[in-house]
């Protein structure tokens, strides 16, 4: 090898090496597939930021589609309706594919409509091609249900007689204002457009039978009526004689009744006493100085129970013109008057509510075949049944009263000597000051033993034996008697200690006659007298006395006041604190059982207001307006009730 072929490859070997220890350039190549990687990543969150966009415009546009589709308000086809809004939304093509298809069911008819809608969108990719993906889904599914479910309702009215007061037109003037309607004239409007409301929205092309109302009109009690009473039947107890009286379509409750919101009908329930048994006064000579012994008070308002049977019970109606037509409906023919109860419009309006009354309802034929055999009202507390009570009122709690029925019939403890004043004739003994001590009337208490009988007269007690009668009896005196002759030849009678009236020879001499002499005369004879009983029907009828005036007559002989013993013999609420604490145990009751408690209160007094919000279901559900606006109150319940109403 020549020395030039030696150098030449120990030239090329040098350069080999050199470039082979040279690093300039490599960081080229290497940002090259940095850059190559890089493009293909981004490309690829650009597909998946499309793809996601698609899947989010895709659900959220047949989220709405369903939901206006279900809706028992839209009339057109639920299938056109969800591809109307595909299209509109730029997602015709998915709409107009031959396998889209909607899955509708239910009906407006069947009160419930379901429809499901799935989309699976294949979305071309831009660089998934790179890695061989050339499209990603854009799926979506979701569903939509509106059911009109049951509703019942209880619409519990104050008609008591402050609802009569005329109230301001326009609630906010405070000079000169005009008032040309009274507060129940805007109750019976406001009434009535709630009831054509809940039943226009419960049966607009939706199958009957979803909706009932119950009108429970209230104020010193709540009147029953025929329709009530083929469930929960009254008590006979008692019964009335003449015009004056009527037989009162009430019920009494005593405190353990507030307890529950039940009220048994599988026995009468205790009838309300006829006339009053309102607390007029403390005292006898304040009841005559008042005037107020009637028991038919010539004012209304002291009656146990009103006697007006347009303001009976209207138990699960679903006939709005019966309840609601202008004049012939049972809401105009209302008829206010009376006192304030609360406790007992809501006792009656949670009973219709509560399934308890399911037996009841069974036997009242004003009810509906639908509410009685095929649907069972009241349902059962459950998802599908939303139960409404609608309590109302413009005052506050005030006073009820009743006789209780151990003091109702039958004999009254009164007795009466019959040869006095005759049977059942208690003469001039009565509530004023000086008929307390009229002779011959007595108070019986067998418990007394040997002196069980009050003699007004003295303000004694004493025996039996004590009642003594003198009545008088012929008696025939008999004597002998003699006739002498004197010196003229005259007879002339010796003394005769029976007279010489009635006299017949029995001998005879030339000197001395002889003679049995007679003589009728009236002897005394004590004896014991014989006793009537007074019933309670005399004191309460025939004498006209009210419970309050027979508590103060039975009063006298135990030295008790009046109110006491008014507090044996009545069944009486007159503390509005009871009365409150009482209706607040029902509506805790109603609400821990889910029931919607909506309250208004409507120029009440601040006892009132406290009370119905206390009751109501919430803030959102108790109203305080002013009588003009009564309407408004009951628009927007009627409202409250159709959203609520609806399950989505």
């Amino acid at each position: 090898m020549t020395s030039s072929s030696a150098n030449g490859k120990a030239r090329r070997g040098g350069i080999l090496r050199r470039l082979v220890r040279n690093e300039d350039g490599a960081l080229i190549i290497l940002s090259l597939q940095i850059f190559l990687f890089m493009l293909i990543t981004t490309g690829i969150a650009i597909d998946l930021v499309r793809v996601e966009e698609r899947r989010t415009l895709i659900q959220n546009t047949i989220d709405r589609a369903v939901l206006a589709a279900a809706s028992l308000s839209q009339k057109r086809d639920p299938t056109l309706v969800v591809k109307d809004y595909l299209t509109k939304a730029g997602l015709g093509y998915i709409a107009s594919d031959s396998s889209f298809k909607p899955t509708v069911e239910g009906s407006i008819a069947q009160g419930w409509r379901r429809v499901s809608v799935e989309v699976d969108d294949d979305m071309p990719t831009i660089f998934g091609p790179l890695l061989g993906v050339s499209s990603l889904a854009a799926t979506g599914d979701t569903t939509a249900m509106q059911a009109v479910g049951n509703v019942e309702i209880s619409l519990v009215l104050d008609i008591s007689g402050s609802m009569n007061d005329l109230v301001k037109d326009d609630p906010n003037c405070s000079k000169y204002c005009t008032s040309s309607k009274t507060r129940f004239e805007h109750l019976q409007v406001a009434a009535k457009s709630f009831v054509n409301t809940v039943f226009a929205s419960a049966n607009s092309g939706v199958a009957a039978g979803r909706t009932s109302v119950s009108v429970i009109p209230y104020s010193t009690n709540v009147y029953l009526g025929p329709e009530m009473q083929e469930g929960y039947a009254l008590s006979t107890d008692f019964s009335v004689t003449g015009s004056d009286y009527g037989m009162p379509q009430c019920a009494d409750f005593v405190a353990a009744d507030y307890d529950t919101m039940v009220i048994d009908g599988t026995g009468p329930l205790t009838r309300t006493m006829y006339g009053t048994a309102f607390k007029y006064g403390d005292s006898l000579d304040t009841l005559v100085t008042n005037n107020s012994t009637a028991n038919n008070p010539s004012n209304e308002v002291y009656l146990n129970c009103m006697d007006r049977p347009e303001n009976r019970v209207i138990p699960f109606s679903n006939d709005p013109t019966f309840l609601a037509a202008d004049i012939s409906g049972l809401i105009d023919k209302l008829t206010p008057g009376g006192s304030t109860s609360i406790d007992i419009g809501t006792k009656w309006g949670v009973a219709l509510l509560d399934p308890s009354a399911r037996d009841e309802v069974a036997k009242m034929t004003s009810v509906s075949s639908a509410f009685r055999e095929t649907k069972p009202r009241p349902i059962d507390y459950d998802g599908d049944t939303m139960k409404v009570l609608v309590l109302m009122t413009d005052g506050e709690n005030q006073y009820n009263y009743s006789t209780l029925p151990a003091y109702r019939t039958g004999p009254s403890g009164l007795v009466s000597i019959y040869a006095v004043n005759g049977a059942v004739n208690l003469g001039s003994f009565g509530p004023s000051s000086t008929g307390r001590k009229a002779s011959g009337v007595y108070y019986y208490d067998a418990s007394r033993g040997s002196t069980p009988y009050y003699k007004y007269e003295t303000g004694t007690w004493v025996s039996r034996s004590a009642i003594t009668q003198i009545t008088q009896q012929q008696q025939v005196e008999t004597a002998t008697c003699t006739q002498y002759k004197n010196s003229r030849g005259q007879w002339k009678w010796n003394s005769c200690s029976v007279g010489t009236s009635d006299c017949t020879m029995i001998g005879s001499t030339s000197s001395l006659r002889t003679y049995t002499c007679r003589k009728t005369v009236m002897v005394d004879i004590v004896s014991e007298a014989p006793l009537y009983d007074v019933p309670y029907e005399y004191l309460y009828q025939t004498k006209n006395w009210n419970l309050n005036t027979v508590a103060g007559l039975f009063a006298i002989p135990y030295g008790r006041t009046l109110t006491a013993q008014y507090d044996l013999m009545a069944n009486s609420a007159l503390e509005r604190s009871i009365k409150d604490a009482r209706t607040k145990k029902l509506c805790k009751a109603a609400k821990d059982k889910g029931i919607y408690i909506f309250a208004v209160a409507a120029d009440a007094t601040p006892a009132g207001k406290s009370l119905l919000e206390y009751c109501s279901s919430g803030t959102s559900y108790y109203y305080e307006v002013q009588g003009s606006n009564l309407s408004t109150a009951f628009a927007s319940i009627a409202a409250s009730i159709s959203s609520l109403r609806l399950t989505n």
